[in-house]
């Protein structure tokens, strides 16, 4: 299945028609049981489970979960130097005037305009905002009128190295997207101290980690199959 999935969608992006992305995204796309709100997730396995906990919680929030991987495709048809892009040079190398830039850009509003139309999508949440593909995705999402969030699944570091993060990894990062949850308060204050454009104190909020709730609220009976695995640097 996953084979003739990637033939379809090779297909895709040979004909290269914004609609034809739409409907195979929609169907490909996993959904969760309709709620008052739908939420598309740009899936990553670690953070999905994020978001799995809080859609087994939460009584308005649905999720459908995204091939994010798959608009990478779409970027490289033209970003010629798609794969040598990161980001530390994405602001650097992407010129926003590039006549192939402003044709990607359109296709991806048209993408998601169609895909919009078949799926209800009331904001957009990913776990990062600094890939590519979803650095370009966060323009069509502001034109689309689209709330974007970020739940930050980056940033857990020992803390004797918080002081130094401004200079090797917050460098160089533009922030597009609506708002910006964090795990700790640590985390947050070490964006906002590394002056990122687009981030100020009224976009970020503190939430902790949604996957550990499971660990406070554990059923207290031992069981035997459970391994904890306590990583560590």
């Amino acid at each position: 299945m996953q084979t003739l999935k990637l033939f379809i969608f090779q297909l895709i992006l040979f004909i290269n028609a914004p609609i034809c992305y739409a409907i195979f995204f929609a169907l490909i796309s996993k959904k969760n049981t309709p709620k008052k709100y739908n939420i598309l997730v740009l899936s990553k396995p670690v953070f999905n489970n994020d978001i799995e906990l809080i859609a087994k919680i939460s009584n308005e929030l649905s999720f459908t979960f995204f091939p994010r991987l798959l608009l990478s495709k779409i970027c490289s048809k033209y970003i010629s130097n798609f794969d040598e892009l990161n980001d530390f040079n994405y602001h650097k190398n992407v010129n926003k005037e590039d006549k192939n830039i402003l044709k990607l850009r359109k296709k991806m509003f048209l993408i998601f305009y169609y895909y919009t139309k078949l799926i209800k999508v009331d904001a957009v949440v990913s776990g990062n905002f600094v890939y590519t593909q979803i650095q370009e995705l966060l323009i069509s999402l502001k034109d689309l009128k689209i709330p974007s969030i970020i739940i930050y699944k980056e940033g857990m570091l020992p803390i004797i190295k918080f002081k130094d993060v401004k200079s090797f990894l917050y460098k160089s990062k533009v922030f597009r997207a609506d708002f910006i949850l964090f795990y700790n308060d640590l985390i947050k204050d070490a964006v906002l101290n590394a002056d990122i454009p687009g981030i100020n104190s009224r976009k970020t909020k503190v939430i902790g980690i949604p996957r550990f709730d499971e660990y406070f609220n554990h059923n207290p009976k031992p069981n035997k199959s459970k391994i904890t695995l306590f990583s560590f640097e």
